[in-house]
This record gives structure tokens, C-alpha cells and sequence, in this order.
């Protein structure tokens, strides 16, 4: 089996991100381990900082067309993109979105 650790960042979280990243890449058993970013606002050298640490980087975008108009943040992409659950619903169901972006 093999493990891909997800997450999702903007600028002003990176450094929390860096510090997960560091902490799964400075074990022996993290150097083969997947990481996944969405990009919800990161800068060029932030991503670029990840993609040496290997990671594979998407921003999500929307799910449907949206219009200019609304012109809502990046961060926004990765809430209103994935589908709900409602309360009986397993969080496992939003696994079908992450494929779709890590293919």
C-alpha cells in the first residue's frame, strides 16, 4: 500500500505547510511518501519550494461555471468546489474529488 498525504494551503498558511512537509521528508520512511497540494493562493516561490519536495501541486478551480462576477478568493475553490455530505454521510465520499485532481 501506498500512502499520499493531502493538503491545501494559501500564502499566508505556507509555513505551516512547509513544516508538515519537512516533517514527513526529514524521516527515513517519508521519503516515499506522496504529497498532494491544492494550491488555494500560493506564490510562485512557495510552489516552487514544494515541487523540490516533490509534491504534485493543482489548484482546484470550480466544480461548474462561475461567474466573473463573484470573483471570490482561491480558498474559496476548495469548500464550494467538493460536493457536501450531509451528517450520515461518510467523509469518504469527497475521495472521488481528490482523484479527479491527483489523477
Amino acid at each position: 500500500m501506498t500512502a499520499t498525504i493531502v493538503s491545501a494551503s494559501d500564502a499566508a498558511y505556507f509555513d505551516l505547510l512547509k513544516g508538515l512537509v519537512l516533517s514527513i521528508r526529514d524521516k527515513p520512511q517519508g521519503a516515499g511518501v506522496s504529497i498532494s497540494i491544492l494550491d488555494v493562493g500560493l506564490n510562485g516561490e512557495q510552489r516552487d519550494w514544494l515541487a523540490d519536495q516533490g509534491a504534485v501541486i493543482v489548484e482546484p478551480g470550480w466544480d461548474f461555471d462561475m461567474p466573473p462576477a463573484m470573483n471570490t478568493p482561491g480558498r474559496s475553490h476548495s469548500f464550494r468546489s467538493k460536493r457536501s455530505c450531509d451528517p450520515g454521510e461518510s467523509r469518504q465520499g469527497l475521495s472521488p474529488r481528490l482523484s479527479h485532481l491527483f489523477p
